[in-house]
């Protein structure tokens, strides 16, 4: 409730609109979902510019920059964003802005896994935003919006892993079982496992969900 009236207080005083922003498209498809640090927690449904996603019941943070006004949403509080640029290839940058019309940068490190990581700003000292940050303390993408420029797979067995990173290793979230459909997000590494050579992908669930899975198992649909 409180993001909405958060929300709803800046689309009355105008600070941005849309037609203010042009957002990457490769900005877009890595930073746009709900990011989480415990990606196994109890989820619940909320709507979000892609449509219902999942999040972790008060611990996410969110990012959608497909809202009319895009904005960040974080255990504390939700900010517009006003500008976001690409600073390297795995670093990014967005201006979010505060109701007493001040502005400040927040600098998102991505990790090797796809997970991402906040820097510490100076302005956090003065300002409640996160509670967690640094690189030890990444975030997990858990839903997402689709990538439609991309292929789509099923699944072909039942009881396939599904991880928040690329790895035997990664987080567990759930068993994907025979004939979910998979929005493919992005490709990781290669690696043969259990004598069965795969490529791990990132994908989005019907539901929402985003996750990493192993493709030796999966089957595009034509």
């Amino acid at each position: 409730m409180r993001k909405f009236l958060i929300l709803t207080l800046f689309i009355s005083i105008g600070f941005i609109s849309c037609a203010d922003q042009n957002i990457d498209k490769e900005i877009y498809n890595i930073l746009c979902g709900v990011w989480d640090l415990y990606p196994n927690y109890e989820k619940t449904e909320t709507k979000y510019s892609w449509g219902k996603a999942v999040k972790v019941m008060f611990g996410s943070i969110i990012i959608d920059l497909g809202n009319k006004i895009p904005y960040i949403l974080g255990p504390v509080r939700a900010c517009p964003i006003v500008s976001t640029r690409k600073i390297t290839d795995k670093k990014y940058a967005l201006t979010i802005i505060f109701p007493d019309d001040s502005k400040y940068d927040l600098i998102i490190n991505l990790n090797e896994n796809s997970s991402l990581w906040f820097e510490e700003m100076d302005w956090f000292k003065n300002i409640d935003f996160l509670a967690e940050f640094g690189k030890d303390h990444p975030y997990y993408k858990i839903s997402g919006p689709e990538n439609k420029d991309n292929p789509y797979f099923e699944t072909i067995i039942d009881n396939l892993r599904f991880r928040a990173t690329p790895s035997t290793d990664g987080i567990f979230l759930r068993m994907l079982q025979k004939g979910e459909k998979l929005n493919l997000l992005q490709k990781g590494k290669t690696e043969t496992i259990e004598g069965i050579e795969g490529t791990w992908v990132q994908v989005r669930t019907e539901k929402g969900e985003v996750g990493w899975c192993f493709d030796a198992y999966l089957e595009e649909i034509k």
